[in-house]
């Protein structure tokens, strides 16, 4: 994937938060089915959250400070990786636990969620237009959950935005359920 691509991504799913869950009022985004699962607006925060822990290797590439390290430059598993990833977060078969605490959100979200996570996107895509094609094609990151994951920067960008749309879809199904409230 491209950068073009990547930012055309973000902007998709920056829209489908917008037209989706915007006008959700506090009731709303923090009502749950039941208490092991999230709230639409707790799966916003995750969001959020995530993808603080790879906006530092953003930083670096956008500002082109970046290098790759030996292991994310001759790694045989990078392919695979990506191809896991996007399976994995293209289906709805599999539940998965966070894979650190410090993504998983609070149980009560503030009602500006959806603002956070439309600004977040917008720091997202700005990072994204600044990074050459060139740099883009020669940067492969390591996962900030499991560093012996490796995949390219274009890849790493659309696993994020399938991670993205993997969530609304689970907040798609919590505004479906019995009881979530109307109006």
């Amino acid at each position: 994937m491209n950068m073009i691509e990547a930012a055309s991504e973000y902007e998709s799913v920056k829209g489908q938060v917008l037209a989706e869950f915007a006008s959700l009022s506090d009731a709303q985004l923090n009502w749950k089915p039941s208490q092991s699962s999230w709230s639409v607006g707790q799966c916003l925060d995750h969001l959020i959250l995530s993808k603080r822990f790879f906006m530092p290797d953003l930083d670096r590439v956008s500002s082109g400070n970046r290098v790759n390290s030996f292991w994310e430059n001759w790694s045989p598993l990078r392919a695979l990786s990506t191809k896991f990833y996007l399976s994995y977060m293209r289906s709805n078969k599999t539940k998965v636990k966070a894979p650190s605490k410090e993504i998983v959100p609070p149980s009560r979200i503030p009602a500006d969620i959806v603002e956070r996570f439309v600004r977040q996107q917008d720091e997202i895509i700005s990072k994204i237009a600044g990074i050459p094609e060139e740099v883009a094609r020669k940067t492969t990151l390591s996962s900030p959950f499991l560093k012996a994951v490796t995949y390219r920067l274009g890849d790493g960008l659309l696993i994020l935005a399938e991670h993205d749309r993997r969530h609304i879809r689970q907040a798609r199904r919590v505004m479906a359920s019995d009881g979530f409230p109307r109006g």
